[in-house]
C-alpha cells in the first residue's frame, strides 16, 4: 500500500518527544527551549591537558556523559578539545535551522541553555564517537530518549575527528568533519529540542501498532497496510536522519524536519496534508 499522508503525519508526530504539564496537557518536550527569545549557549573547550574549566563538571554533566558501559564517559573525561575557528558562526547557522531565537554566547557560570563542549579522540573509534546530545525531559518510556534530569542541554563534539574523511558520517553530508560541523550541529540541536531519528520514529510507530493498545487505534487506522520500512525510507535524507540513500547524499531540510519544527513552535500535532 502507498504511504498515506495520514501515516506520514503519524510518524512525524512520533518523532517529536512530548511531556505532560502540570495541567495535564501534553506538549512537545522541547517547546519551551525552542521558543525562547534568546538562547544562551556556552562553548566549552579543554585546556592544553584535556581538562575542562573549573565548575563545568557538575552532577548534571556527570549524569549526561554516564552510560551503562562507561564508553562515552571514557571518551570525554580528560580529553577536552579545542573548536575550529568560526565555531560561533557555525552554531548560529545551525540554530537558525530550527528557530528564530537570537543566540547569546555566555560562560558556563552564566546560566546557559545549551552547553556545547569539545572532546578529542583519535580515529580508532566507532562512528558514534562523533558526538552526543541530550534529550529534554519527556514522557517516553524508551530508554534511548531518556533525559539525564538536568535543566541545561548538552552537545558534545569530537573535534579529534576533524578532517578525517573516513569518519564523514552521513549526518555530515558525506564531507569532512571540518567542512560539515554546521550540519552535525543541526542534527544534535534537533535532539536537544526533542526530535528523534526518522528510523527510530518508524521503529516506535511499528511497535505501537503491534502493541494493539486502545491508545494506538488511531495509528493503526491511518497506517494499516503501510510498510513502515518504506515510510522510514521516505524520510531517509532528513537532517535528523542517520541513514542515507547514497554514500554522498546531502542531508537537507525535509518534510520530517520542517513539520517537526512546526509542531515544536506551535504545539499543534501534525495532521495529514490536504491534496
Amino acid at each position: 500500500m502507498a504511504i498515506t499522508e495520514q501515516c506520514k503525519a503519524a510518524m512525524i508526530k512520533q518523532g517529536v518527544l512530548t511531556v505532560e504539564l502540570e495541567d495535564g496537557s501534553v506538549v512537545p518536550a522541547g517547546m519551551a527551549l525552542m521558543n525562547k527569545d534568546v538562547l544562551r549557549i556556552a562553548l566549552v573547550e579543554g585546556d592544553g591537558e584535556g581538562a575542562y574549566p573549573v565548575g563545568f563538571y557538575t552532577d548534571d554533566f556527570g549524569r549526561f556523559i554516564d552510560d551503562d558501559n562507561d564508553y562515552f564517559q571514557s571518551l570525554v573525561l580528560g580529553n577536552g578539545g579545542e573548536f575550529p575557528d568560526g565555531m560561533e558562526d557555525s552554531v548560529r547557522r545551525a540554530i537558525v535551522f530550527w528557530t528564530d531565537s537570537d543566540v547569546e554566547f555566555v560562560s558556563i557560570d552564566d546560566d546557559p541553555d545549551i552547553n556545547v563542549f569539545a572532546f578529542e579522540t583519535d580515529g580508532n573509534l566507532p562512528v558514534i564517537s562523533l558526538g552526543r546530545a541530550s534529550f529534554p525531559d519527556n514522557n517516553s518510556d524508551n530508554d534511548r530518549y531518556a533525559s539525564y534530569g538536568g535543566d541545561v542541554a548538552y552537545v558534545g563534539i569530537n573535534v579529534g575527528l576533524i578532517g578525517l574523511p573516513g569518519y564523514s558520517d552521513v549526518v555530515l553530508n558525506g564531507g569532512s568533519f571540518n567542512d560539515a560541523i554546521e550540519d552535525f550541529l543541526k542534527h544534535e540541536f534537533g535532539h536537544n529540542f526533542g526530535v528523534i531519528h526518522p528510523r527510530d520514529a518508524g521503529e516506535d510507530l511499528r511497535a505501537n501498532m503491534d502493541a494493539g493498545k486502545e491508545a494506538n487505534k488511531d495509528i493503526q487506522s491511518v497506517c494499516t497496510g503501510v510498510d513502515i520500512d518504506d515510510l522510514q525510507a521516505y524520510f531517509i535524507n532528513a537532517t535528523m536522519s542517520v541513514d542515507s540513500s547514497a554514500p554522498n547524499e546531502v542531508r537537507r531540510m525535509s518534510e520530517y524536519d520542517s513539520r517537526a519544527i512546526d509542531y515544536l513552535k506551535t504545539g499543534v500535532p501534525p495532521n495529514a496534508v490536504k491534496p
